[in-house]
């Protein structure tokens, strides 16, 4: 007996794909909450201690918060404004490609799948994983040479294998607190 052909504007995945598709989905709805509620709760903002009225002047008057940063030798918090700034903002472009690219599988329109995964996978997760090993360096790459943190000159399959075990090598220290 023939199987009762899906509508075309369903689905056009094969029956024992749909498991992992929903699978992939849940994951990224899950995402997307973390990242919402992190915003909501103020996760991803960074106030500003002024040491006294002088630098509270000083930083009102600077049309650069990041020249004031340097300016008044604040290195970390710095690095730390910037991980705030640049994660969240990176994770969701991530969510966003991962959406379009189930979105697009869904439609089997595979080749533009592919295409829309390439740069969360490759490029998206590659700045992720600098600032988990070690958000100092990333900050001073996109400071003094921000084409240290596009993937494509990252050596390989070698040098991300490393980049992998250092972040779950900070992971694990973090979780030992």
């Amino acid at each position: 007996m023939k199987k009762p052909r899906r509508p075309a504007s369903k689905t056009f995945l094969p029956d024992n794909l749909e498991a992992a598709h929903k699978l992939c989905f849940l994951n990224h709805d899950v995402m997307v909450e973390l990242l919402r509620s992190g915003e909501e709760n103020g996760t991803f903002n960074h106030t500003f201690r002024f040491r006294d009225e002088g630098d509270r002047k000083e930083f009102e008057a600077s049309a650069d918060v990041f020249e004031w940063l340097e300016k008044t030798k604040r290195e970390s918090e710095r690095t730390e404004l910037l991980r705030r700034v640049v994660f969240p903002a990176i994770l969701s472009d991530f969510l966003h490609f991962i959406f379009e690219a189930l979105e697009t599988s869904r439609k089997a329109k595979l080749n533009v799948s592919f295409a829309l995964i390439r740069k969360p996978l490759q490029e998206s997760l590659f700045v992720l994983e600098t600032i988990a090993a070690n958000v100092g360096e990333f900050a001073k790459h996109l400071k003094e040479n921000p084409q240290r943190l596009h993937s494509q000159g990252a050596g390989g399959l070698e040098a991300h294998q490393k980049r992998i075990a250092s972040v779950l090598s900070v992971l694990k220290r973090r979780r030992s607190f």
